[in-house]
């Protein structure tokens, strides 16, 4: 009779029934685009079919597809947070404050100065990419050797920054006293269509125009440039294991040690591990203390 092993019990036992996970990851994961576009709208549409039948105010068309066009936009931030966990291996804490501050000084220029909407939208989107270059020129670069730990708190520190300028910024540069903005008008907030009692503006249609071709361009980034292959590759990575103690290596011995020791033709690579620190310090030096000077 043939037993089977579970590998995560020592082989001490019978193997155990694999889960639902295991069985998702199992599925074959190379197939075409289309089709795992498909697969997808078909498990998005039972979702909502369960919504429908479930929710005591059902789901109605309309609160489904604002949840799905601002959602989007929200997603975008998270894209932002996982290239650069895989670019840098960091949790970037300043990633709203980057935006933020961009984003009010945008709107104040359309708002309090009366520039043109287009105009200011643009200035937004070069100001942030400009920003973020700064960030990572001035500060990101300059933490490249330390931990990722020190990296991410300095992301912390960098929000608070950002956040104090962004509350000092509205009184400085354009003499507003409210620190709350609020929602505003711009040339897109006419009416165009109604779903389920909700009315959908010329904003929903900017946000579903913007954010496939900002996911398109990052796709395209990281697929046909330099960088995005780096950045791939970065991530596929494991993380290196820390640094142990200079004590815990053996000592590097010189030519001349080899040879009295019988050994000068043996790699020191293939030579058997030493032992503790004790039992590689000799009676005139020890590799935990300089030696003293003649």
């Amino acid at each position: 009779m043939t037993v089977a092993v579970d590998p995560t019990t020592g082989g001490d036992g019978p193997a155990s029934a694999p889960s639902t996970f295991d069985r998702v990851r199992a599925l074959p994961t190379d197939a075409p685009a289309p089709v795992r576009w498909a697969v997808g709208a078909v498990l998005c549409g039972l979702v909502w079919l369960v919504l429908a039948l479930a929710a005591p105010q059902g789901a109605p068309v309309g609160a489904v597809v604002q949840g799905v066009v601002l959602g989007s936009a929200t997603a975008l931030t998270s894209l932002g947070l996982i290239l650069i966990w895989r670019a840098n291996r960091f949790i970037n804490f300043a990633q709203m404050a980057l935006g933020g501050a961009i984003g009010l000084t945008a709107a104040h220029l359309f708002l309090t100065w009366g520039w043109p909407y287009p105009v200011s939208l643009a200035l937004g989107v070069v100001g942030g990419v400009a920003l973020g270059a700064a960030v990572e020129v001035l500060i990101i670069r300059r933490f490249a050797r330390a931990t990722r730990l020190v990296l991410t708190v300095a992301s912390l520190g960098l929000a608070q920054l950002l956040g104090g300028l962004e509350i000092l910024l509205p009184k400085g540069l354009f003499g507003v006293t409210s620190l709350i903005l609020g929602s505003y008008e711009t040339p897109l907030s006419g009416e165009l269509f109604t779903l389920s009692s909700i009315r959908f503006s010329g904003d929903y249609v900017l946000i579903v125009a913007a954010v496939p071709l900002v996911a398109g361009g990052l796709a395209w980034m990281l697929l046909r440039t330099s960088a995005g292959i780096a950045i791939r590759v970065r991530g596929e990575q494991r993380p290196r294991p820390a640094p142990r103690h200079p004590r815990d290596h053996p000592p590097l011995a010189r030519v001349g040690d080899r040879r009295r020791a019988g050994d000068a033709d043996v790699p020191l690579a293939a030579r058997p591990s030493p032992g503790p620190c004790r039992a590689r310090c000799s009676a005139r030096r020890c590799c935990s203390r300089p030696s003293p000077p003649r």
